[in-house]
């Protein structure tokens, strides 16, 4: 998943989630989810 931006990023992740991994959808903050980003 890309973003150019940390907010981008978060966003592109929570419709991941919401769309593939519902059960997960507000389990992870934007920390956590900028914790496991590698940048390219």
């Amino acid at each position: 998943m890309r973003g150019t931006t940390e907010n981008d990023l978060y966003e592109v992740v929570q419709a991941h989630l919401r769309a593939d991994h519902p059960e997960l959808v507000g389990l992870m903050d934007s920390e956590q989810i900028w914790a496991m980003a590698e940048q390219e």
